[in-house]
């Protein structure tokens, strides 16, 4: 059985992964408390003691304010710990394949140039923010460093997701739950369109990834949209009508995301997956999770 390494284990991607997959591999789940990706003699100890076939870097500061505020710390962790698990895995002369799990942010962009119908794989990133910059160079250096060393990196993989969900941590559908159950009055952000991703597909979808006979490259991993869907509003009447809940008691208010967001967000998060399988449509997807751990 093949042993994987999953970094960021205790985070929401990391927790479904590591459940995920441990049927199939050996599952070595490395938290916070465990490695400082940031620190590369922690990460150099954990791959030497742990020797894995197959490395998933899911650690990373997901706080854009935080990021913004604090650069240095953000591209310690976004950007150089997938330099420094690279590095290590080169001075041990390990043959690896590398998954480093990155972002819808990297594309950026401001609403002059942004593509509401969805970004493919090799279309030109513009980021503006620290994290959108440092997520966006570490797939550069993903990209540079293991195709220099053939003889270390088996292959490598930059999977790209969107607006995760799941059952790791509070996420947008708890929030929007809380929302629904709690107020009379929403405000809904208006110009943002999104990828909304059950971790569960994502982990399937990994899992054929690594399986498949696929080259090294860049690959999207998000559930299906409609071009022109997903939006907050989008999101909000679907789990309203799961709940039972009329939209028509809410008083609603319609706001521009530069005025919700304190640092610019992409204002398309969508991304069209064209080398691998699809995931279901996001629709299904949401409405399976509700019905499975919301059910009336």
């Amino acid at each position: 059985m093949k042993r994987i390494l999953i970094t960021g284990a205790g985070g929401l991607l990391g927790k479904e992964l590591s459940g995920h997959l441990k049927s199939q591999f050996e599952v070595i789940q490395l938290t916070h408390q465990d490695i400082e990706i940031a620190d590369p003699e922690s990460i150099h100890a954990q791959l030497e003691t742990h020797r894995p076939d197959i490395v998933i870097n899911c650690a990373a500061i997901l706080n854009i304010n935080f990021c913004e505020q604090n650069p240095a710390k953000c591209y310690a962790v976004n950007r150089d710990g997938i330099k420094n698990i690279l590095e290590a895995l080169i001075e041990l002369k390990k043959p690896t394949i590398v998954v480093q799990i990155s972002t819808s942010e990297v594309f950026g962009g401001t609403f002059q140039n942004c593509k509401v119908e969805g970004y493919k794989e090799n279309d030109d990133r513009q980021p503006i923010s620290a994290y959108q910059k440092a997520k966006k160079e570490a797939e550069d250096l993903i990209q540079e460093i293991a195709s220099a060393h053939p003889e270390t990196f088996l292959k490598w993989f930059i999977v790209r997701t969107g607006w995760l969900y799941g059952r790791g941590r509070q996420t947008f559908v708890d929030r929007f739950i809380n929302d629904l159950k709690e107020k009379n009055e929403l405000s809904v952000i208006q110009d943002q369109w999104r990828s909304p991703t059950w971790t569960h597909d994502f982990a399937e979808g990994l899992n054929n990834l690594l399986g498949g006979n696929y080259a090294s490259g860049i690959f999207h991993l998000v559930n299906e949209v409609n071009a022109g869907e997903a939006t907050t509003l989008d999101v909000l009447k679907l789990i309203a009508n799961h709940l039972k809940i009329p939209m028509e008691k809410f008083r609603l208010t319609f706001v521009n995301q530069d005025k919700f967001f304190k640092v610019p967000r992409a204002p398309s998060n969508v991304l069209l997956n064209t080398k691998l399988p699809k995931l279901p449509h996001w629709r299904v997807s949401l409405q399976k999770y509700l019905e499975k751990y919301y059910s009336l």
